[in-house]
Order: structure tokens, then C-alpha cells, then sequence
């Protein structure tokens, strides 16, 4: 479990702390440029989440590439590892989606990543901490357990390191 959880936090931690420095570093060229309706703000939000998917998804490309094969699975053909990079690759999109929202609200870098801090501690305990709780825990427990983005990226990241296993 400790691999799994390494990996898929690896993933949504680089992606979303970029993420969350790149809107408000943005935001006064953005205001400028909307305020002169150079383009509107969908536009902006798209072009900037589409060139930072394109970006942000050559780290787990290059990360689940390069650890697939010395990591040694027991089922090693390429549809696994394409599997397998394909857990990493949600996971960056996920970090890149809560960066970016994070970013988009809090227009400070300090004060958005001190938010992102925070919210990121939480999705780790539901993710590994917590995620072994019974039905009749605290509700808050049990909330944290069940949306944490990361425990079923860790859930799908296990599945693929145990495959074939006996």
C-alpha cells in the first residue's frame, strides 16, 4: 500500500502545486487582457487547461515509462503498463483540476498554496490513514474516506501491482 500511495500522491502533488502557482502568477496579464476584451474568460480557462493537460501529463507518462518494468509486475506486457500509466495520468488530472481551482479562487500564490496544503492533507488521510475504517466511524471519517480523490487512485494503483499474484 505504501508503494501504491507514494506513486498516485507523486502524481496529483506535482501537477497540482503547479497548478496553483500558475493562475495567480497569470492573473494580472489575464485581467488586462479581459478587461480590453482580447478574449473572454472561457476562452482563457480552456486554452490554459488544455496547454497545461498537454504539459502536466508527460511527468506520469515519463514516470510510469520509466518504473513500470523495474518495478517488476507480475503481468508485464505493454496493455499493463498502459494500464498503469493510465492510473497515473488520472491522477495528474485530478491534481491538475484542483490546482487550478484552488488558483482560480484564491488569487494569492502564499494564501493558495497554504489552501492546497491543507486540503491535501486531508485527501491524504482519507487516502491511506483512514481508509481502513469501519461503517460505524465519525462521519467526518467516513466523508474524508469516501471522496478522497487519491484512495481510489490507490485503490486502482494496488489492483495493478497485485495483478497476477497469488
Amino acid at each position: 500500500m505504501g508503494l501504491s500511495f507514494l506513486i498516485t500522491s507523486d502524481q496529483y502533488t506535482i501537477v497540482a502545486f503547479g497548478m496553483v502557482l500558475l493562475i495567480p502568477s497569470a492573473q494580472p496579464v489575464y485581467s488586462r487582457e479581459v478587461k480590453s476584451r482580447m478574449y473572454s474568460p472561457t476562452a482563457y480557462y480552456f486554452a490554459s487547461t488544455l496547454s497545461s493537460i498537454t504539459v502536466y501529463c508527460m511527468y506520469p507518462i515519463l514516470v510510469s515509462a520509466l518504473t513500470f518494468y523495474p518495478l517488476d509486475f507480475t503481468e508485464g506486457s505493454i496493455t499493463d503498463m498502459l494500464q498503469w500509466m493510465s492510473i497515473m495520468i488520472m491522477m495528474a488530472l485530478v491534481g491538475l483540476t484542483v490546482g487550478q481551482f484552488i488558483g482560480t479562487v484564491i488569487y494569492t500564490s502564499e494564501i493558495a498554496l497554504q489552501i492546497l496544503t491543507q486540503s491535501m492533507t486531508l485527501i491524504w488521510l482519507g487516502a491511506g490513514l483512514l481508509a481502513n475504517t469501519a461503517d460505524t466511524s465519525n462521519i467526518l471519517i467516513l466523508f474524508l474516506t469516501y471522496t478522497s480523490p487519491l484512495r481510489y487512485g490507490c485503490e486502482l494503483s494496488m489492483r495493478r501491482i497485485l495483478a497476477g499474484k497469488k
